[in-house]
């Protein structure tokens, strides 16, 4: 069988990493690129013998794209911290690539895990991603968020899934909406166009539509209705970022250009822009603070 090197990309990942190490102790190295954990992912890793190394993150697709790059090995297996390799996967794997054929790449089935920790196997939950590949014939793109391999040659789709236990919770949910969200209205922004608030606001009912009935996630219970709820929303918050990123753009280039013009207006101008200190509800309307209204009774 070919050699196979297994890498992750880690930060803080204490909660998960070990499932995720000892579903790949089969592969002939596991390579970990941290980029500063002040958990214990790191003794995790030493006690699971990875080879670790330390670099600052510059965006999901370059950093995996750097760890291809360190392997020992051409065969890659890339997983992430919060993902398994089932059983029988890990044989589907070796099966293939124990044969002699044409072969660059293999798509793997993702499932998804959700908070009730039930793992379903329909449609709705499982992705092909491009995971397994000769590195000799393509590696990650260089994007921000949503990375993916791109890959001179021919492909194939395995049949048995692995397991993404990304949402532990809702609350863990939207902390890593709020980076994915941002990175991805990062990645979406060009000088001298626009996010359309059309757009934004069409996203979320028509991604709901299609999640929770087209893709059947209705039978899926309360987790489904959640699941598609609150997916609904990463479009829409992306544009409405992009937006915002849009804005703080235009304010910066025409701060720039009055720069170049004025540097004396510029200057009294520039305490203005800051911004007030917030206002209690309450003192607008003249009532003393809901804080002293309850300790009152």
């Amino acid at each position: 069988m070919r050699s196979v090197s297994a890498v992750i990309i880690a930060f803080n990942e204490e909660l998960d990493i070990a499932r995720a190490l000892a579903s790949v102790t089969w592969c002939d190295e596991v390579l970990v690129v941290d980029s500063g954990s002040t958990d214990r992912t790191l003794e995790v890793c030493k006690a699971f013998g990875c080879k670790v190394l330390q670099r600052e993150f510059a965006g999901y697709g370059e950093q995996k794209a750097f760890a291809v790059s360190q392997a020992a090995n051409d065969w890659i297996l890339a997983i992430d911290a919060d993902e398994e390799i089932s059983s029988a996967l890990r044989d589907e794997i070796q099966t293939k690539l124990a044969r002699a054929t044409n072969c660059s790449g293999y798509y793997i089935p993702i499932t998804t895990v959700l908070w009730d920790q039930v793992v379903r196997t329909g449609r709705r939950h499982t992705k092909p991603k491009l995971r397994l590949f000769d590195r000799r014939y393509g590696n990650f793109r260089k994007q921000l968020v949503h990375e993916s391999v791109h890959l001179e040659g021919r492909t194939e789709r395995l049949r048995q899934p692995m397991y993404n236990y990304s949402y532990a919770s809702i609350a863990d949910y939207f902390e890593k909406f709020n980076r994915y969200t941002s990175l991805a209205a990062l990645q979406s922004f060009k000088p001298g166009e626009r996010s359309s608030f059309l757009r934004a606001v069409a996203a979320m009912p028509l991604t709901f539509i299609q999640l929770y009935f087209l893709k059947g996630f209705m039978w899926d219970g309360s987790a489904g209705f959640t699941w598609s709820l609150v997916s609904s929303m990463y479009p829409a918050v992306k544009y409405f970022k992009l937006a915002e990123f849009y804005r703080a753009y235009d304010l910066q280039r025409a701060k720039d250009a009055l720069l170049e013009s004025s540097p004396s207006r510029v200057e009294t101008l520039e305490p203005a822009r800051l911004r007030p200190a917030p206002s209690l509800s309450d003192d607008l309307v003249a009532a003393a603070p809901y804080e002293q209204r309850a300790a009152r009774g």
